[in-house]
């Protein structure tokens, strides 16, 4: 019995020890970028041009001088305001943790394929 007890306490301290391992493996990167925005406030300011993309579907919103409209759509317009409510949105995206910094690890991440959906801006 004694065997046991034993087994399972240093079972416990080894995974205590790797957790804690991992943690301060992560804390390293997770430190540089926690609460960084992703996008500069002034880079989304400068964006003419949106592409929506998911699988094969794909969307694409150009600034006409302010008047926003939809490529694909024979250039129909599209709501300025609510574009801009997206860009702003997204220049306030801010970074929770690094998973991977990797394309290779995006199929693995379910980040890419048919599923996902792909925001890009040009300006």
């Amino acid at each position: 019995m004694d065997k046991k007890i034993i087994l399972v306490v240093a079972a416990l301290a080894a995974l205590a020890v790797g957790v804690t391992l991992m943690e301060k493996k992560g804390s390293h990167v997770k430190s540089e970028l926690t609460g960084k925005k992703v996008l500069a406030s002034e880079d989304f300011q400068k964006i003419d041009n949106i592409v929506l993309k998911r699988g094969e579907e794909k969307l694409t919103l150009k600034n006409n001088d302010g008047n926003w409209i939809m490529i694909e759509q024979e250039s129909f317009p599209a709501d300025a305001s609510k574009i801009v409510k997206l860009l702003e949105d997204t220049a306030n995206i801010t970074y929770l943790r690094l998973v991977s910094n990797a394309k290779t690890k995006w199929a693995d991440l379910e980040v890419e394929g048919k599923n996902s959906l792909r925001l890009t801006g040009k300006g």
